[in-house]
């Protein structure tokens, strides 16, 4: 049972009151997320002026760093869970290698990297959350990691198509591979049959992003004091609003590869029409709301019309045992991005730094966290979910406890399985994207004003 609260403790961490993302494609991102392992090339012309193709790149000048003895890491927080285990196995695999491992406070650890990154100094592998950097793009930007395209190349013990790929490439950026996702948090919701019927919409229909926002308006129409998602207790639920759809909806608010600002107007408001549409609401008016009711309470009182504590085996479970009682039925989905297909956020991610003097271990160990060891064990990677896909069924049928049975949803591994693109969550532009169009949700400022100053703090902060 003590596995149990501290398992729902930590996933509450990831779903704060103010937890947007920010969705940025990368070169392999785009589109359908099928692209293959190498990095993206230019297409080149022919004499006759056709599209020649496109030729490999090159890595047959690459060899593995040299053998050394150390490997320095840092970690703090749950970070700090998920390293025991891959060093206890690194510690099994390569016994002459002294590990040292520095486990720190969560704000030593964000002040350390935060200093020492910049200055190419720190841990040979860092292993950290996305949120930990104030941008992750800005920061490869400048050099100091590793390029890992040669690494996978040189290395035939690990093969980016055993990953989600739509995850996977989330570390490329201008044809190289600076990091990549270890784990990843997705906005998994959950509805039900009965609730659908209600305001005319079908599960499929929750497939388009139209069509998702358009089922949101008609529960608004039916349910006009409800929330989007279940209202943890009496404050300004809009901010929890906002965060969910915009997490949702996936923007690419910023092309960090062309450093260009990159919205679709209108798809974005269609998104902000929604906020403000539920703009004010307050359906729960306790003091703080009990598990069952953010699980499934709100969804049988129709005081929302998601819940979004449906991500692990564990949580689906509840769910879906306090939606049967209520006599109704479990609908599960990834909300459709704007741009088409399904979006995710990287939660942790691993980069060798450029400087590091013990490179070979370092990418040793991201294996390792890439693993099945650590990837399909729910304790290591604790409220988050793993991006190798042979380690999804494992994480999904993790043994929670004596006598725990995965929910009997056979979709729920397939959602879990494919992503077509990651978001990145750099918390001041994301917070300024909020301050931007709080008048507009709340009301008191025209969309165009709202939108144009949006527009000017995005082009500012691409530029910084």
């Amino acid at each position: 049972m003590k596995r149990i609260l501290f398992l729902l403790l930590a996933l509450t961490l990831f779903l704060p009151c103010f937890a947007a993302c920010e969705s940025v494609d990368t070169p392999s991102s785009a589109g359908s997320g099928t692209n293959t392992a190498k990095p993206a090339q230019s297409s080149v012309q022919n004499a006759d002026g056709e599209e020649a193709p496109e030729t490999e790149p090159d890595y047959s000048w690459f060899a593995m760093p040299g053998e050394t003895d150390t490997l320095v890491l840092y970690s703090a927080d749950m970070l700090t869970i998920t390293m025991q285990y891959a060093v206890a196995v690194f510690e099994q695999l390569y016994p002459d290698v002294h590990v040292e491992w520095q486990k720190l406070g969560a704000e030593e650890y964000e002040t350390r990297i935060r200093a020492e990154i910049p200055a190419g100094k720190g841990p040979d592998l860092l292993f950290t959350s996305i949120s930990d950097l104030p941008d992750v793009y800005k920061t490869v930007s400048t050099g100091l990691f590793e390029d890992l395209n040669p690494y996978l190349y040189a290395d035939e013990e690990i093969d980016p198509d055993d990953f989600i790929r739509g995850i996977f490439d989330g570390g490329l950026f201008r044809g190289s591979r600076y990091f990549i996702p270890v784990t990843h948090h997705p906005m998994i919701l959950a509805t039900s049959e009965e609730l659908l019927a209600e305001i005319g919409v079908t599960a499929e229909d929750l497939d388009t992003f139209d069509g998702f926002l358009d089922a949101c308006t008609k529960f608004h129409d039916l349910y006009p004091e409800s929330t989007v998602i279940p209202d943890m207790g009496p404050h300004d639920n809009d901010t929890s609003t906002f965060s969910a759809l915009y997490t949702a909806s996936g923007f690419r608010m910023i092309d960090y590869e062309n450093a260009a600002v990159s919205v679709d107007e209108q798809a974005f408001r269609k998104m902000i029409d929604l906020c403000r549409l539920y703009a004010g609401n307050d359906p729960c008016k306790l003091d703080y709301a009990d598990g069952a009711y953010i699980a499934y309470g709100a969804i049988l009182k129709r005081e929302a019309i998601f819940s979004n504590f449906v991500s692990s085996s564990l949580m689906l479970d509840s769910f879906q045992y306090g939606l049967k009682n209520g006599g109704e039925t479990t609908v599960l989905l990834a909300p459709p991005s704007a741009e088409g297909g399904k979006s995710t956020m990287i939660s942790d991610f691993g980069a060798i730094l450029k400087n590091s003097p013990n490179k070979l271990n370092a990418w040793r160990m991201l294996k390792i966290l890439l693993s099945d060891e650590v990837q399909g064990n729910a304790d290591a990677i604790i409220g988050r979910n793993p991006v190798r896909l042979s380690a999804v069924p494992l994480y999904l049928n993790y043994d929670y406890y004596d006598g725990f049975a995965a929910p009997d949803i056979p979709v729920f591994q397939e959602i879990m399985s494919k992503f077509d693109r990651v978001c990145i969550r750099p918390p001041v532009l994301l917070q300024s994207v909020w301050d931007e169009m709080k008048p507009y949700i709340k009301g008191n400022k025209p969309f165009d004003d709202c939108y144009k100053k949006l527009l000017n703090m995005l082009e500012l902060y691409k530029d910084e």
